[in-house]
C-alpha cells in the first residue's frame, strides 16, 4: 500500500480523494483495501458455491442416467417375457380351438354341443386339454343328447393333434 501524498494546498490525497489529515487518508486507503478484500472473498465464495451447485447437478445427472439405463435392461427383459407369454398363450388358444373342432367333427348324428373352453396344461412338449363327463353332448341315433368327455393332446412344435379320445374311443393316437 502506498503512502498518501500531500497536495499543494495542504490536503492529503489517497486514491484520488483529498483528506484533511494524513491519518484520514490512510484510514480511507485501508477501508478501500478492506472493501476490495471483502469483495474478492465474496466473489470467491460465489464461485465456490457455483462449482458446488454444478458438481451436485452433474452427480444427480450421472445418477439419473445410471438409474435410467439400469431400468432400461429391466424393461427390455420384461418386454421379452411378455412377448414369450403372449406367443405361448396364442399357441395354447390355437391348440384348444383345433381340439374343439376335431371333437365336434366326431359327432355321428347331426350337430353337437361343441365342447367349451377348458384350462389346458403344458406337459412334455404338448398342450393337454381335458373335458370332464357331461361338459358337452352329442346326439345319438334317436336324437337324444348324450353326455360326453374328451381328452386332447396337441404337439407344441408342429401344432398337430397327437392324441384325441372322445368318451373312451381313441380317435387319433392312443
Amino acid at each position: 500500500m502506498e503512502e498518501p501524498k500531500q497536495g499543494k494546498w495542504g490536503l492529503w490525497y489517497a486514491d484520488g480523494t483529498g483528506h484533511a489529515t494524513k491519518e484520514a487518508a490512510l484510514k480511507s486507503m485501508q477501508s478501500k483495501v478492506k472493501a476490495t478484500q471483502t469483495e474478492a472473498a465474496k466473489a470467491q465464495r460465489k464461485h465456490i458455491k457455483g462449482l458446488a451447485i454444478f458438481a451436485v447437478a452433474a452427480i444427480a445427472l450421472a445418477l439419473g442416467a445410471f438409474w435410467w439405463n439400469s431400468g432400461k435392461a429391466e424393461r427390455a427383459r420384461a418386454s421379452r417375457i411378455a412377448a414369450i407369454e403372449k406367443a405361448e398363450h396364442k399357441s395354447k388358444m390355437d391348440a384348444l380351438l383345433k381340439c374343439q373342432k376335431a371333437i365336434a367333427s366326431v359327432a355321428a348324428y347331426g350337430g353337437s354341443n361343441n365342447p367349451g373352453h377348458t384350462s389346458g396344461r403344458k406337459a412334455g412338449g404338448t398342450w393337454q386339454f381335458l373335458w370332464p363327463q357331461g361338459s358337452f353332448h352329442f346326439k345319438n341315433g334317436f336324437g337324444v343328447e348324450v353326455p360326453q368327455w374328451a381328452r386332447c393332446e396337441v404337439d407344441m412344435d408342429s401344432g398337430r393333434i397327437r392324441t384325441l379320445v372322445v368318451s373312451g374311443a381313441g380317435i387319433i393316437g392312443n
